[in-house]
């Protein structure tokens, strides 16, 4: 029977030999694609039989199309906004709007 600490060293020694063996890709039987779950399975099938490594991209997705990723816009250095200010009374509201700096609009409010 194996003790802990000679196992821990056999699997430490299973693993370099798998990063030996990804470390020695022959590019020239290589091929890049989108990745997908099910085609996976195949290109994994294809390195199998004929040798051909899969090197797997990240492709557009939708909500790069529909969402711009821009940095947020300081809100209180905006001009040229609808704003609503609350008042001492719960239930109203006042609502402005203004072409200066928001945050000068602000402290006349006060």
């Amino acid at each position: 029977m194996k003790s802990h600490k000679h196992e821990a060293l056999d699997s430490v020694e299973q693993l370099e030999e798998t990063y030996e063996e990804k470390s020695e890709i022959d590019f020239s039987k290589s091929f890049y694609a989108p990745y997908h779950p099910r085609a996976r399975k195949m290109f994994k099938s294809l390195q199998k039989t004929f040798g051909i490594n899969c090197v797997f991209k990240k492709t557009a997705t939708l909500g790069k199309y529909l969402f711009k990723r821009r940095p947020r816009k300081d809100k209180w250095n905006t001009s040229h906004v609808v704003y609503s200010v609350p008042c001492e009374d719960k239930n109203h509201q006042y609502i402005g709007q203004t072409k200066r700096l928001m945050k000068i609009r602000v402290k006349e409010h006060e």
